[in-house]
């Protein structure tokens, strides 16, 4: 038998790799925010959508088989960094 380093299905891994380029989407959006003469408002959607999304790929990873019993808490963690986002936002536009 023929030992492999990476899996057959990779389905679980593409799942967390997107949910790390979500982070990554919302810290742009963050930062966008935070400059000076934007369109905060819309930066706000954006935001929120974003979240939407990341929630989205959260349940998928919860739902997923996957070789790590910890798996769904590590694509939560991932996910709870959305809302810190979307409160800098609020608090922006307040």
């Amino acid at each position: 038998m023929r030992f492999r380093l990476r899996p057959a299905d990779t389905s679980f891994y593409d799942l967390f790799a997107r949910s790390a380029d979500h982070l990554v989407s919302g810290a742009a959006l963050l930062a966008e925010m935070l400059g000076e003469d934007n369109e905060h408002g819309a930066i706000a959607t954006s935001m929120r959508e974003a979240e939407h999304q990341a929630d989205e790929t959260t349940h998928e990873i919860a739902g997923e088989k996957h070789p790590f019993d910890d798996s769904a808490e590590l694509g939560a963690a991932l996910r709870r960094k959305h809302p810190t986002e979307e409160n800098t936002a609020r608090r922006r536009n307040s």
